[in-house]
């Protein structure tokens, strides 16, 4: 949030927690960022990733840290949950770039890319039986899991983050491209 943050006392910061040196070099290494050579330092990694980028996965990987799903759940992996994550929170920040949209904008489309699966980690880690049985009607059945979710627990995991991302007070406009999210999920 300073005015004139240093790449150097942000990098620093990162290297103190192993978790999140290592979650951030593996995005800035990752297929979907597509450097032709390895980067091995946060230091590095935060000059090419940029402040907004590396301030989203901050946060995504906070929130992400906050749950413990028990291992075990069939169908849902917390890995996979978070690369689809950070590869969806990129997409949206190169959209709303190549739209020419407004710096705010960019930062909160890039922050609902990364979280608008959040309400699957809260079902996973607060009701993991009833989780496990959304995951396994949705394969059973072959239906998508948000409609597996609505017959099991009257609601969706967008609902769901929508619904917590606004008691926590984040911007309206991440709430909504999550409860967004939900709806277009409705009509198809």
């Amino acid at each position: 949030a300073s005015e004139d943050p240093s790449i150097e006392h942000i990098a620093g910061i990162i290297g103190q927690d192993p978790s999140m040196t290592a979650r951030i070099l593996q995005i800035v290494n990752s297929a979907a960022i597509g450097l032709a050579r390895r980067i091995g330092n946060p230091f590095e990694a935060v000059q090419y990733l940029g402040f907004g980028t590396v301030r989203s996965l901050v946060l995504a990987a906070h929130i992400f840290s906050s749950f413990s799903v028990r291992p075990g759940l069939k169908g849902f992996s917390i890995n996979t949950l978070w690369r689809h994550a950070t590869v969806t929170g990129m997409l949206a920040r190169m959209i709303m770039r190549l739209e020419r949209s407004a710096m705010a904008d960019v930062e909160d489309a890039a922050i609902a890319g990364m979280l608008h699966d959040i309400g699957k980690l809260i079902l996973a880690d607060s009701l993991p039986d009833r989780f496990q049985e959304a995951c396994t009607m949705a394969v059973e059945r072959k239906m998508p899991l948000f409609a597996a979710e609505q017959e099991v627990f009257g609601a969706t995991h967008a609902g769901v983050g929508a619904y917590l991302f606004g008691l926590w007070g984040l911007p309206s406009p991440i709430v909504e491209a999550v409860d967004v999210a939900r709806a277009a999920r409705r009509r198809v």
